[in-house]
């Protein structure tokens, strides 16, 4: 069957809106702040659990500017700033790669949050036909710096953005060091589904092109076709951004502990 376009924004929008609150669950934005009060956006991270063991996964080049400028890292989380205290950084290192993604290993992980299970990682092998993909992050552009929370009176209020990206593993790498079978390629429309105020999920299409500045260190998502009850899956932790493409990190390289750099 082939859709027109507007069939084709209607089938994102029933996808999204079925999978969005299990993808909201897992993403979060990251901040940092100096006094303890006022806290700034960075980025954004995704949890997820690797043997048992729970983790707040982001870019390594986010998380190595948080610890430069603050110290520590803090999260927004249901509504709240939650500080992590962490026992280590875990980065992905093989030859000349470059993941630019992290594993943060906490000493006490907030109750409230939920960790992907290793079956919900998308594996390479299975890409192809009947997928879907969509990124969902933490825009500073939807984040201005003089939305500062205060700590003791205000409450989380993070705005986030679902895009829809095109994986094409023949576009040249934005970074040395990446490739096609550690990284995704893919270009991103400026097609936008977001909640409206009663929480549906809305189309948008956007007339100036997406800057994607803060959502380094957010997931991107592959959804299956099935109609009875589509499945998400992470396919990859985004990275690298420019224009109109970018790169992501397979997230599946996140169970290679082999290349884990304590």
């Amino acid at each position: 069957m082939v859709l027109n376009d507007q069939e084709k924004i209607d089938y994102w929008i029933e996808r999204i809106g079925r999978v969005e609150p299990f993808v909201s669950s897992h993403t979060f934005a990251v901040y940092t702040s100096a006094d303890g009060r006022n806290f700034v956006m960075h980025g954004s991270c995704v949890t997820v659990s690797i043997d048992n063991e729970d983790f707040v996964c982001t870019a390594e080049h986010l998380i190595k500017s948080v610890l430069r400028s603050s110290g520590h890292c803090v999260v927004g989380i249901n509504g709240r700033f939650e500080v992590l205290y962490l026992t280590s950084v875990i980065r992905l290192k093989q030859d000349s790669t470059d993941y630019d993604i992290c594993l943060l290993k906490l000493k006490q992980s907030p109750t409230d949050v939920h960790y992907l299970r290793q079956s919900d990682i998308f594996l390479a092998e299975t890409f192809g036909k009947g997928t879907w993909q969509y990124l969902q992050g933490f825009p500073l552009s939807k984040n201005k710096r003089h939305d500062l929370h205060d700590h003791e009176n205000s409450t989380v209020s993070a705005g986030y953005i679902n895009i829809a990206v095109r994986v094409d593993q023949t576009l040249t790498p934005p970074a040395n060091g990446q490739s096609s079978e550690t990284h995704f390629f893919f270009r991103y429309e400026r097609t936008v589904f977001q909640e409206d105020r009663n929480h549906h999920i809305e189309f948008r299409n956007q007339q100036n092109a997406l800057s994607l500045r803060g959502c380094s260190g957010c997931g991107i998502w592959t959804i299956s076709e099935e109609a009875a009850q589509p499945h998400v899956k992470l396919a990859a932790i985004f990275t690298t951004h420019g224009s109109s493409t970018g790169s992501a990190t397979k997230a599946e390289n996140l169970l290679r502990k082999e290349i884990w750099v304590h």
